[in-house]
């Protein structure tokens, strides 16, 4: 062999080079076969901005877990809704990828998700079976009873105010002869400067997506800071919608930078308001108690109002969330952290759906414009 490599015979040498060449070859296309099936190395994925790591979602509530998964870049699925005993109801249990895997933007990440300790499909056999088979069809969602159905139901959400003031005036109330600005504006936030305006519309957004995922049907009075709408135009909106209840959303000021707090307003007894009082008072109660029970922020109380025009002019129970004071510095910050926006839309999606489920879908009060 040592005599072919040092050969001076052409015909020799061309036999070497072709052989020396082929192994080359041949070498090249195994490790680009092998790379190929490997696929792209850690080291390269972290590189590599079209991938993002899976989140943990394994005993997570399933709205928690859908907001992680969707900030990742990720697609949420349910796969299957299953018994379980350990998890409460609409958390994850199990998840495929798994945590900490890197994977490209916009894959799915498939999880299965608790029905509770009483849970069961069509019979225990299958029940049983759903934890560990992942070849079955998905299960239906746990049944709801008719009374606490939220399908369909109709909420209206008024981020309040508006980029642009206007300092025009509207009757408070049908047939009022005392006149109010339609819009004043708002307050500002005293370190992070946000207008109310904008802080409303953030929050808002946040009630109408976990309200949607209960299957609530949420109407919008505006959905951007651009519009041009009175306190009469978004009540007419409510009316319009036959709202089960319609939530305005605020922030307080004072001239007082200690004051702080949250309060829910309703309208008072008066002429224009008496069929709604009472599903109005009842609202009110039950966001205000959710509200301090989640934030643990002051509680200022509920408080009723005569001289609001949106409360005079609704036709659909009505309250307005004053959800704190921008004028207060720890509670500015603290507004405008969307960790904690997090928690008053809970709060206040979570009251909405009590005072839904406090009433059957068919009593609902529906007035004629």
């Amino acid at each position: 062999m040592l005599d072919l490599f040092l050969t001076k015979n052409p015909k020799h040498q061309a036999i070497l080079i072709v052989t020396a060449s082929l192994i080359l070859l041949t070498i090249t296309v195994l490790l680009g076969y092998a790379f190929f099936l490997k696929g792209p190395t850690k080291h390269d994925a972290k590189k590599d901005k079209n991938f993002v790591t899976v989140p943990a979602l394994v005993g997570k509530g399933m709205y928690v877990a859908k907001k992680k998964v969707e900030s990742a870049g990720l697609k949420f699925e349910v796969d299957q809704w299953v018994n379980s005993k350990v998890y409460p109801i609409k958390h994850v249990i199990s998840q495929k990828p798994l945590p900490n895997i890197k994977v490209k933007k916009g894959s799915r990440v498939i999880v299965n998700v608790s029905g509770g300790k009483d849970y069961y499909s069509e019979n225990a056999i299958r029940q049983q079976s759903a934890v560990n088979n992942e070849n079955l069809k998905p299960l239906p969602e746990p049944p709801i009873q008719p009374r606490l159905a939220l399908i369909g139901r109709v909420v209206v959400i008024d981020p309040g105010h508006q980029r642009k003031t206007d300092l025009t005036k509207e009757p408070i109330g049908p047939g009022s002869k005392i006149m109010k600005v339609k819009n004043p504006g708002g307050t500002l936030g005293t370190v992070s400067k946000v207008p109310e305006y904008e802080l409303t519309l953030s929050i808002a957004k946040k009630i109408r997506e976990r309200l949607q995922m209960r299957g609530v049907k949420v109407v919008m009075t505006r959905e951007s800071n651009d519009v041009d709408i009175g306190n009469i135009d978004r009540a007419r909106i409510a009316n319009n919608a036959k709202a089960e209840l319609f939530v305005r959303i605020h922030a307080n000021g004072d001239s007082n930078a200690e004051k702080s707090g949250i309060s829910t307003l309703y309208p008072a007894l008066n002429e224009w308001t008496a069929p709604i009082y009472d599903k109005s008072l009842k609202a009110a109660k039950i966001i205000q108690k959710s509200l301090i029970e989640t934030t643990k922020q002051n509680d200022l109380g509920i408080v009723a109002r005569n001289n609001m025009t949106g409360f005079n002019w609704s036709k659909v129970p009505v309250v307005l969330i004053e959800t704190g004071f921008m004028t207060n510095p720890k509670e500015d910050v603290l507004l405008n952290s969307p960790n904690y926006q997090d928690h008053l839309a809970k709060a206040i999606s979570d009251g909405i759906i009590k005072f839904l489920q406090t009433y059957p879908p068919r009593d609902r009060i529906f007035n004629s414009q």
